[in-house]
């Protein structure tokens, strides 16, 4: 066996562990990775990549990089946001006034396995050009890449989703989406608060945050709100059970958009 193969089991285990993957999904993730025939894998640049979340896509084999960009469009994840990952952010370098919510987003990605069993997420709010959605699209790729199902989405565009589905005769599109925003491991709800407020867009997304929270299915959001605006703006209910079980980071300053 070629040298870059000279490794074994336990110690491809700790490397996946230490990429935040699920110890029941290790087998899986690691079989997905070695689709060629062995031993033209070469697994120290998976792993290089793998460690600590840290390494660009880019750095995976051909194969496993397109695998890994189908999961991308899978998750819905736009095109602007796929080449995000903590190294990449890092050699921009990070500003210093959210330098500590950047490690707390990070260290959650990384330890996502911990915030399922509890159902805990995030809630990153504050002005417009802080970095929020970048970071929610970097949780996303990291998870991706551990094995995780993520569905990312802006509310309006789900809204728009769901009222054009509903209209359809078949209603299979409308349970599909449905079901997807119910059972996926992380859902993220981008710019939350930017959709048409009525009594049906409340109702909608009551329904997805109280049964994610019945279950303890964890929900990321960005938003240009604070907490009190969500609570003005939807039922005290939501805003209490989004108190209660996702941090909230806050990204006040002014926006690093040139």
């Amino acid at each position: 066996m070629e040298d870059g193969m000279n490794l074994n089991m336990e110690t491809i285990y700790k490397y996946y562990r230490n990429a935040g993957i699920p110890e029941n999904r290790i087998a899986e993730v690691f079989a997905d990775d070695l689709n060629q025939p062995l031993p033209c894998f070469d697994l120290h640049k998976v792993f290089r990549a793998l460690r600590s979340g840290r390494g660009s896509v880019e750095e995976r084999p051909e194969t496993t990089y397109e695998v890994f960009r189908r999961k991308q469009r899978r998750a819905n994840l736009p095109r602007r946001y796929q080449g995000c990952t903590w190294g990449d952010l890092e050699k921009r370098d990070i500003p210093e006034d959210i330098r500590d919510n950047y490690e707390i987003i990070k260290n959650y990605a990384l330890h996502f396995a911990e915030a399922q069993k509890t159902g805990s997420g995030l809630i990153l709010a504050g002005n417009i050009g802080r970095m929020k959605t970048t970071m929610a699209a970097t949780v996303c790729n990291q998870l991706l890449w551990a094995g995780f199902s993520v569905f990312f989405v802006p509310m309006a565009e789900l809204l728009q989703m769901m009222l054009s589905y509903g209209k359809r005769q078949s209603g299979i599109e409308l349970d599909n989406l449905q079901r997807r925003v119910r059972d996926v491991d992380l859902l993220i709800l981008d710019d939350v608060g930017a959709e048409y407020k009525n009594d049906w867009v409340i109702q909608s997304f009551d329904a997805m945050v109280s049964n994610r929270y019945n279950n303890l299915k964890p929900i990321l959001i960005t938003t240009n709100l604070s907490m009190t605006g969500i609570g003005k703006l939807y039922q005290m209910r939501i805003f209490d059970r989004l108190k209660q079980c996702n941090l909230l980071l806050s990204f006040d300053g002014k926006s690093l958009r040139n």
